[in-house]
């Protein structure tokens, strides 16, 4: 705490400072700067955060593949690829102009808990968002648990649930091969 020097009997000693209070404040509130600006970084505006959670539990899950696609002002299609950390995210660096959609899929490891159809960017830049699947046009078959549900995101940020593949679904897969 700084303090400026005083005695009991006249109060505050103007221009008499106690250099070693004055030396130790110093030091904290440049400690205080630093980390304070050390704790900020500013996310580029064309970049999103995919972030894959297993519906079961709502836990993340580390070194999936995860690709990102959309076409371009040529409509040429491109695609960027990479992999979860052990948080669970990945970042793409969108180029400019920013694709006004984007498809956005996990490894064929898993199964799909997420929409296939391609979502906006611009909401997801905006507002973040929890991708679902849905029964009508996709079939889904994912029971979403309430950590699921309950899940945040941010703004730049996509979250994709999945979940392993039952034992039905392994057969079934293996017959079409």
């Amino acid at each position: 705490m700084c303090e400026i020097a005083s005695d009991e009997f006249h109060g505050p000693l103007i221009g008499s400072w106690d250099t070693t209070g004055t030396m130790k404040c110093l030091i904290c509130a440049g400690f205080l700067l630093l980390t304070g600006l050390v704790g900020q970084t500013t996310t580029p505006a064309n970049q999103i955060t995919v972030r894959v959670i297993d519906i079961r539990n709502g836990k993340v899950v580390a070194n999936e593949e995860v690709n990102v696609q959309f076409h371009t002002g040529n409509s040429q299609l491109q695609r960027l690829d990479g992999k979860t950390g052990s948080d669970g995210t990945v970042g793409f660096l969108l180029p400019e102009p920013i694709p006004s959609t984007i498809s956005v899929m996990a490894s064929t490891q898993r199964y799909p808990c997420y929409s296939l159809l391609p979502v906006e960017t611009d909401r997801i830049l905006r507002d973040g968002m929890l991708s679902r699947c849905s029964k009508p046009s996709q079939g889904c078959r994912c029971k979403f648990s309430a950590q699921v549900l309950g899940s945040r995101y941010k703004p730049g940020e996509l979250v994709l649930p999945v979940r392993p593949f039952t034992t039905g679904e392994k057969l079934r897969s293996h017959l079409w091969e």
